[in-house]
């Protein structure tokens, strides 16, 4: 019974330390999105109407990801990732078109290589207009 017990607790603390490293990816990865946004209102070579749908894709994407935290089931924090990567690969293509860079991204490469592929793309576009000073607000870029 005491084994039995000892058991249930390891297996109880090993679930609860798996989930609060997934918290801190999730964390992670809205940072991440704050990051692209900023990235996003700060380029200039947009056209207003399309930088306005992609920012307002954006928020409703960043606000799918923080609901994970307030829903405990695997079955929904695995469609709303599921979501957002699709939603990553279809902004990544978008913005590549829109600034005529070829598109270069295989399915298999996971949320995190294409999320920075994204601020790659938009680094490239916005760092010639940036400022001296921006440039040291945005040093996460390198």
């Amino acid at each position: 019974m005491n084994n039995n017990g000892s058991a249930k607790i390891i297996a109880m603390l090993t679930m609860t330390n798996r989930m609060m490293e997934e918290k801190e990816q999730l964390n992670q990865q809205i940072n991440r999105m704050d990051k692209l946004l900023k990235l996003i209102e700060m380029s200039t070579n947009l056209k207003n109407d399309t930088r306005n749908k992609i920012l307002h894709t954006m928020l409703e994407q960043r606000q799918n990801l923080e609901s994970i935290y307030m829903n405990d089931t695997v079955e929904e924090q695995n469609r709303i990732l599921r979501q957002m990567n699709d939603f990553i690969l279809v902004l990544s293509k978008a913005l590549c078109e829109h600034i005529d860079v070829q598109f270069l991204i295989e399915p298999s490469i996971d949320f995190i290589t294409r999320l920075q592929y994204v601020f790659d793309v938009i680094s490239k576009n916005v760092k010639p207009i940036l400022t001296e000073p921006v440039e040291e607000n945005v040093s996460f870029l390198k």
